[in-house]
């Protein structure tokens, strides 16, 4: 177990998440993963904590990148970043755009 939050705590799962993927994909050892993972756990309740925080699940964080570096002149400049052609760029910014709109506007039809 971690020492630096509950075992129930939503933390807890971010640092064995975290950790899982710095000893996958960094190579680190597992104590090593651990404390870095802890690191980023301390990091996030101290930006975060006491904040609703919504994490999209239908859209890849390349996605949501593509999403935020959109300025409506630029669909070129991201097709060449993202290795993509314009038809799916604009896919991905209308679904961006369509989840973002559900997300932060009420249904006016819902009772």
């Amino acid at each position: 177990m971690t020492d630096c939050v509950q075992k129930d705590d939503l933390l807890f799962d971010l640092i064995d998440k975290t950790a899982s993927v710095l000893e996958e994909a960094a190579g680190m050892s597992q104590d090593d993963a651990r404390v870095a993972a802890c690191a980023v756990a301390r990091a996030v309740a101290k930006d975060w904590g006491g904040m609703q925080i919504y994490i999209p699940k239908g859209l890849s964080l390349r996605d949501v990148e593509i999403y935020s570096q959109f300025t409506g002149n630029n669909v070129p400049e991201l097709c060449r970043r993202y290795g993509l052609t314009e038809v799916r760029i604009y896919q991905i910014i209308d679904k961006a755009r369509k989840a973002h709109i559900a997300r932060t506007q009420p249904d006016l039809f819902t009772e």
